[in-house]
């Protein structure tokens, strides 16, 4: 466990993003689109609320070693204007904080390593969508997004002669900032009453910067978003919805410069799907997300660790949605994060837990 102890504690969950909206938004309104064209396809205005909470156990090689969990007082806000070919979109969320508690056998005799993370991920996303000729949204977005990092350590990890120690009086507190921006231009042209296929291009700045450490090079590379989504049924009828998409994000490496450290964005592959069905005013939801990186490196004290990590994450739910008036929706979600090392090892965080919704269609 000792040579993959720096690897857990940089350890970040993506975000909880329902983000299965890349050719149309979802059905239910109050959830944000991924993609700026999407947004064009909404059928009225909304207001909303978001609130999540979720907890887990964290695991190597199926040992357990620590607890995380998901969460904030203050629910994330959605607004959502549509007018006759124009819509505009906002959301804001800014108190999802992620928390992980660790207890880390280091090796026999050694006292356990103990380690306190708390990761706060702000995020806006603003979009502007304009529908021509009722066939082809044209969508310009814009989003920041934040990982506000601070890991507690008690007990400095060291080495002797090749074996390990720790100093269990000794405790390291490191607080560090990452931020991506992000500017997307998409399209999502409706095929005659069914059918949407949607493309789009986001363009991402990286700034990492830290309070005990030099700060990062900065990074930039391109997302391709890809979707393909059904629609059956009007405003006001029954209806069914099912979408696939996949996000790509190619490798970007930065050399370290002029005081600054490397900068490395490791090459992802995004997919999501989701599956509604509305009848009359009451929705059933299903959203699967699955994000996979490959080849990840990191050096630590004793060895170069090489790993993939996937992470998936399944949302159920039900809601009460109308065309106009208060909307209510409740999932069930899981999220499991998977690290496989190239000698065998694993480790994985797994938080569960519950999303609400609540809004006005107007």
């Amino acid at each position: 466990m000792i040579k993959r102890l720096t690897i857990t504690l940089l350890l970040v969950f993506s975000y909880l993003s329902a983000s299965a909206q890349i050719a149309t938004p979802l059905l239910d309104r109050s959830m944000k689109v991924q993609s700026s064209a999407a947004a064009g396809w909404r059928d009225n205005s909304t207001l909303g609320l978001q609130a999540v909470n979720a907890t887990g156990k964290v695991k190597m090689d199926s040992v357990e070693v620590g607890d995380v969990s998901v969460g904030g007082s203050i629910p994330a806000v959605l607004a959502a204007l549509k007018g006759e070919a124009v819509a505009l979109e906002l959301y804001v969320s800014t108190d999802t904080t992620k928390k992980v508690d660790l207890d880390i056998p280091i090796a026999a005799g050694v006292p356990n390593q103990v380690v306190e993370i708390e990761q706060n991920l702000p995020e806006t996303r603003l979009n502007l969508a304009y529908v021509f000729g009722e066939a082809l949204s044209v969508g310009l977005g814009y989003r920041v997004s934040e990982n506000k990092n601070e890991k507690k350590v008690k007990g400095t990890l060291g080495s002797i002669g090749g074996s390990p120690y720790i100093l269990p009086s000794s405790v390291t507190v490191e607080k560090d900032k990452e931020t991506e921006t992000g500017l997307m231009v998409s399209a999502s042209l409706k095929l005659g009453e069914l059918f949407y296929v949607a493309g789009g291009m986001e363009n991402v700045d990286f700034k990492k910067s830290s309070d005990i450490a030099s700060d990062s090079v900065d990074n930039a590379w391109s997302n391709t978003i890809v979707g393909l989504g059904m629609l059956v049924g009007k405003p006001g009828e029954s209806r069914f919805r099912l979408e696939y998409a996949i996000i790509q994000s190619p490798e970007s490496a930065k050399a370290a410069e002029s005081g600054k450290q490397a900068n490395t964005h490791y090459k992802t592959d995004y997919n999501t799907m989701s599956l509604e069905a509305l009848f009359g005013k009451v929705l059933l939801s299903y959203i699967n997300e699955t994000e996979k990186e490959k080849d990840k490196t990191e050096s630590t004290l004793f060895s170069t660790q090489v790993w993939d990590e996937k992470q998936v994450t399944t949302q159920i739910g039900a809601g009460w949605m109308p065309e106009e008036g208060f909307t209510v929706s409740a999932y069930m979600f899981n999220i499991k994060n998977t690290r496989s090392y190239t000698d065998g090892s694993e480790t994985t965080f797994e938080p569960k837990g519950w999303r609400v919704n609540v809004g006005w269609n107007f």
